[in-house]
């Protein structure tokens, strides 16, 4: 891993949590585009992105950017923000949608919005220390 050391704690963790979500993102939009090439509806096709993509963004988020080993706690904060994310999805396709975006170009603006949403749940939600969950 480069050496950081240079940025504060604050700062290399923001850094980290860009990289973790560009990689992410790749991997989540790629699935779905993935899932539309191949004739399936939207819906599905974001349905499929999110829960492969969640795994996935679970495992880097929790251990690269915020430096926690898997919980079943965090597993289950995580599944259910990643609900809302993909009912937010939805709206957010449909909607684009209807004012005349194609799916792959709705795709692309969803993914720059939800990824901004998701750093502060993730940080305070999903992946809080300790002594900001009040168990101190």
């Amino acid at each position: 891993m480069p050496n950081w050391h240079f940025l504060s704690e604050q700062k290399r963790e923001l850094l980290k949590y860009l990289i973790a979500g560009c990689v992410n993102t790749a991997f989540g939009y790629g699935v779905y585009a993935l899932a539309l090439i191949c004739g399936l509806p939207y819906v599905l096709a974001a349905l499929i992105s999110q829960i492969l993509g969640g795994f996935f963004n679970y495992l880097t988020y929790g251990i690269f950017v915020f430096r926690q080993r898997p919980r079943k706690e965090d597993l289950i904060r995580f599944t259910l923000q990643y609900g809302v994310y993909y009912a937010f999805t939805l709206v957010l396709l449909t909607l684009l949608q209807a004012w005349g975006l194609n799916a792959y170009t709705a795709g692309v603006v969803n993914t720059l919005i939800v990824p901004v949403l998701a750093y502060f749940s993730n940080k305070y939600f999903v992946f809080k220390k300790k002594n900001e969950a009040g168990d101190a």
